[in-house]
């Protein structure tokens, strides 16, 4: 369905490397409100940027 054309999409766009966009209301799982009480932030997203490789200076 919708969320298969997503992952492809995503990989297709990343080289290979499968990218995993969530939107509301497939955010309101278990692993997701796990994922926020161990690890806080002060305003919760659903999706960050993130990068192909380790970045060892900014």
């Amino acid at each position: 369905g919708a969320k298969a054309k997503a992952a492809l999409a995503g990989k297709k766009a990343n080289g290979g490397a499968a990218q995993r966009t969530v939107s509301y209301p497939d955010n309101l799982t278990y692993r997701d409100l796990y994922y926020f009480l161990f690890a806080p932030t002060l305003c919760y997203e659903l999706n960050f940027p993130r990068s192909p490789r380790i970045r060892k200076r900014f």
